[in-house]
Formats: C-alpha cells, structure tokens, sequence
C-alpha cells in the first residue's frame, strides 16, 4: 500500500490503488443500477446500497486498505473501535455523461 493524502477538505482524502481481477470488474458490471429519469445524461447508482456486503472478495480487499488508513495514516487504534459499513454503492458513468450532484463518500470504490 502506497497511498497518499491530499489535504483538500476539513477531512483528507486518501487516494490508493489496486490490482483487480476479471471477477471483480465482472461482479461490478452486473450489478443493478438505477438513473434519474429527470435528469439527462447524469450516470446511475447501485440499486444495492450495502454493495460490498454482497461482493465478499471486494469487500475484503477494501477493508484491507480501510484497516491501513485508519491505523497507519490517522494512527487510530482499532482494539476499542470496529469497522462498520453503513453504505456502500457503485456510481456508473457513461462517456458523455455529466455529473450535476455530488456525492461525498465516506469509502469511494472506483473501479
């Protein structure tokens, strides 16, 4: 893990990378989205909004860097807290659509 922090908000944001296998970007094009039909060209979002707990084998790769950036970027010690997730999603773009609402994410999978 060689992620960074960039101190853009009151809350920074940590960018990583990882390797992905055809499974996982095959469990991501399946999924089930929903778009706004009021708003023209503006992407979908995950029907599932607990996705990770639906995707084990991405759900377990992300905690793996959530662990990291809690305990080795903030210096949180996990042996009084857990980690917990109340939502996770996938947002879908596709060439030529415009992004009007901005969504501010606790845990942003871009895949």
């Amino acid at each position: 893990m060689t992620g960074q922090v960039l101190p853009l908000f009151s809350q920074p944001v940590y960018i990583d990378m990882f390797d992905i296998n055809d499974q996982m970007v095959s469990d991501v094009m399946r999924t089930d989205y929903h778009f706004l039909n009021n708003v023209e060209n503006n992407g979908g979002m995950s029907k599932n909004t607990q996705w990770l707990n639906s995707n084990p084998e991405i759900k377990s790769v992300a905690e793996q860097y959530l662990w990291h950036y809690l305990t080795k970027v903030l210096g949180i010690g996990m042996e009084r807290h857990t980690l917990c997730h109340q939502s996770s999603w996938i947002n879908i773009h596709h060439k030529g659509d415009k992004v009007q609402v901005i969504h501010i994410l606790i845990v942003c999978l871009v895949v």
